[in-house]
């Protein structure tokens, strides 16, 4: 929830800038200005809470499902527990196969 607080405050200062002004302007502009202040930080609070429950938070859900269905990166895990060393063999065999370096 902090990214999406971190990505919603700038827009809604920008946009509630006028009214802010119209607070700090006012009769009362000590009350005013707090209540305004405290408008624009739950009006905050709840769009980020909305971003993150429809938009960041099924991101994150499709992304851990996307890495536990990816069979490339299951192939990656074997060879990774086979150790670096059956993969550096297989390397140097393709290597040796590959006709770059011919013996005279």
């Amino acid at each position: 929830m902090s990214f999406s607080l971190y990505l919603v405050h700038n827009p809604i200062i920008f946009f509630m800038r006028p009214m802010f002004t119209w607070a700090i302007q006012c009769t009362h502009p000590n009350y005013a200005g707090w209540a305004v202040f405290a408008f624009l930080g739950v009006l905050t609070i709840v769009i980020s809470s909305i971003t993150y429950r429809f938009i960041e938070y099924p991101m994150i859900v499709f992304e851990r499902n996307l890495r536990r269905k990816d069979p490339a990166r299951e192939k990656n895990r074997a060879g990774e527990r086979a150790g670096a060393g059956g993969v550096a063999a297989r390397s140097r065999l393709n290597f040796a196969d590959s006709g770059l370096f011919k013996s005279a």
